[in-house]
């Protein structure tokens, strides 16, 4: 089982690496946190 994780690391970190990667990464982490802050300003405290 570790060896699988070992040997998969390798290829995952190149593709993580990628701009384009990190550029789709980000506005996903951004579209989140923006609906996380709509959903919040909405909710009835």
């Amino acid at each position: 089982m570790e060896i699988t994780i070992i040997t998969a690391s390798v290829p995952l970190g190149r593709f993580l690496r990628q701009p384009r990667t990190i550029s789709a990464l980000d506005r996903v982490a951004g579209t989140v946190f923006i609906l996380f802050g709509i959903k919040l300003a909405f909710s009835k405290a």
